[in-house]
């Protein structure tokens, strides 16, 4: 009887490493997608500041000749 729990424990043991080894990876591949996203989100306001600087620029030297 004792024999048979301590394999027990030693199974649910095994379990949990698995586990977090997968709520680890989990962790990485949404802090990735985060980080790409957020990149993406920079680039992207970056991106559009300039272009709204340079119409606004163009329009400026427009309508000054």
């Amino acid at each position: 009887m004792g024999k048979l729990y301590g394999y027990r424990v030693m199974d649910v043991g095994q379990h949990e490493g698995a586990n977090q080894a997968d709520r680890w990876r989990k962790r990485m591949r949404q802090g990735r997608r985060w980080r790409l996203s957020r990149n993406f989100v920079t680039w992207l306001l970056i991106l559009g500041m300039i272009a709204i600087s340079s119409t606004l620029i163009a329009l400026k030297a427009h309508w000054r000749f």
